[in-house]
């Protein structure tokens, strides 16, 4: 009897296929090894968080909704890569309001992200998150749902009882307007073209009559105090293609007064304080306000726009006043405004034009409280020495730059977190074209004792002048935990601009 077997064994050993037409089986198909059998199928990369946060209105629109996180419309660019590396595109998704793909080697050391919201500069963010963690907001006041204002349409507003004006606005809610209609003579009526009227938040849009949008008529005055001294509002009518829609609203000037008191002495001192920090970047050029108004909502970031070149809230002022303690001056607080948080707006800017070009940077450190009677200035003010690579950026313009790669930007607070709060920092980059500064990246760190930022040189223009402006934050408790969509009050900020460099 002849044995099959060492034929067999012999075939395995050689590499042959197999022993099945030895046994006169014919061919059959042989299955793959798996060399790692036990091992798990591999799992999607990580996700972070990319969404707008949408601070919307209540229909009708005279109080705010609870803000909502959305995906970001169009493609936001993103792009991530080690902190001393290159960033490559990565993969955005609309899902659960917005993420961004990952891939796993970056957790576990710091990295970044770089994203570019419409309309906007790239923001880059440089953090550590865990894995199912982190969170980045683009903040968006307004629905986002919006219809184009008809050419030429808008609204003629004819008060009764007639009056002049001598510093009109027309503000709008559920698409955020400010429309600048100035003085008018008695009875005249009040033009507002809403088509070419710039949302003061979001993609282009306009009132509309079945969100029951708020459209109000203000007239400013005073004295030492700038205050709405009587206002007009009414619910958005439809906007005809034929031209302004006429509307009579009831003019009303009831008044009232608000008092300022301040948290603690020393916050009366923080001129002063900004003063100290700045050195020699310190003017005489200073401004200090108190501003009294209602904001679209209290659970949103407070620092979205400027007011006077300063960082401030989406809000309708009421009452802009001296830095001081007291009484403000009476203003008009318009009754279709209750439903919306009131606020205080509290901040002092210096001036510093830069030789030859007379380009302004505007150093200030603000606040923003609901208690008027208690206001603080809790946030560190970013100071000296402030350091890019080997330059001193707090003491000379004008410092050229060595041409390289990565170099690290850090600076110094004027006080420690057990003595004041801080919960993120951005970095701006600005640069100097003619007498007007151009924002070219914004860099997002978490809170740090000293803050430090890695700059990637390469994305600089050769025979450029630059200027960093430093800004302090408080407001965002969860940026610890890389999570930026909650906010608290009150809310602060402090902006530094740095002394410039020359690129070869």
């Amino acid at each position: 009897m002849t044995s099959t077997a060492v034929p067999c064994l012999l075939a395995v050993l050689l590499g042959a296929a197999g022993c099945n037409t030895i046994f006169g089986l014919g061919a059959t198909e042989q299955e793959p090894v798996d060399p790692m059998p036990d091992a798990p199928p591999d799992g999607p990369s990580p996700r972070v968080g990319l969404s707008y946060l949408v601070g919307a209105t209540k229909v009708p629109a005279t109080m705010p909704a609870s803000p909502e996180r959305a995906a970001i419309a169009g493609d936001p660019q993103v792009k991530v890569g080690p902190l001393h590396g290159a960033l490559t595109e990565a993969s955005y998704f609309p899902d659960n309001g917005g993420e961004v793909e990952v891939p796993p080697s970056l957790f576990g050391s710091p990295w970044r992200l770089a994203y570019t919201p419409p309309g906007d500069v790239t923001h880059e963010v440089q953090w550590n998150p865990a894995v199912g963690a982190g969170q980045l907001v683009v903040p968006i006041f307004g629905r986002l749902a919006r219809v184009a204002a008809p050419a030429g349409s808008g609204y003629q507003i004819t008060l009764n009882p007639g009056r002049s004006f001598s510093a009109g606005r027309v503000f709008t809610t559920g698409i955020w307007l400010e429309v600048f209609t100035g003085a008018k003579a008695f009875g005249t009526p009040v033009d507002v073209n809403l088509a070419t009227a710039t949302p003061r938040s979001g993609p282009p849009g306009a009132p509309e009559m079945a969100a029951r949008d708020l459209v109000l008529l203000v007239d400013y005055g005073g004295s030492s105090c700038r205050v709405i001294t009587g206002s007009a509002d009414f619910e958005a009518r439809e906007l005809s293609t034929a031209g302004l829609t006429p509307v009579s609203p009831t003019w009303s000037a009831p008044s009232t007064q608000i008092t300022i008191g301040y948290e603690e002495l020393e916050d009366l001192s923080v001129p002063t304080r900004l003063a100290e920090v700045l050195g020699t970047r310190s003017t005489a050029q200073t401004a200090r306000r108190n501003v009294y108004g209602r904001t679209a909502s209290v659970e949103m970031p407070a620092f979205t726009e400027l007011y006077n070149d300063v960082p401030a809230p989406m809000m309708v002022p009421l009452a802009d006043c001296p830095f001081a303690a007291g009484d403000t001056e009476p203003f008009v607080d318009p009754l279709a405004l209750a439903g919306f948080p009131a606020v205080v707006l509290s901040y002092t800017a210096n001036l510093r034009q830069l030789p030859g070009s007379g380009t302004s940077l505007l150093s200030s450190i603000a606040t923003v409280t609901r208690t008027p009677q208690a206001v603080s200035f809790d946030v560190p003010i970013p100071t000296a020495p402030i350091m890019l690579g080997a330059l001193d950026l707090g003491n000379v313009d004008g410092q050229q730059l060595p041409a390289g790669g990565f170099v690290e930007l850090s600076f110094g607070l004027d006080r420690t977190p057990a003595t004041s709060t801080l919960h993120h920092v951005e970095v701006r980059l600005h640069r100097i074209s003619g007498s007007q500064l151009v924002t070219e990246r914004v860099y997002l760190i978490a809170a740090a004792t000293r803050p430090a930022v890695t700059f990637d040189t390469t994305i600089l223009q050769p025979g450029s002048t630059y200027v960093f402006s430093l800004h302090t934050f408080r407001g965002r408790p969860g940026a610890a935990t890389y999570d930026f969509s909650t906010s608290s009050f009150p809310q602060s900020t402090a902006t530094v601009y740095t002394r410039t460099f020359v690129t070869p």
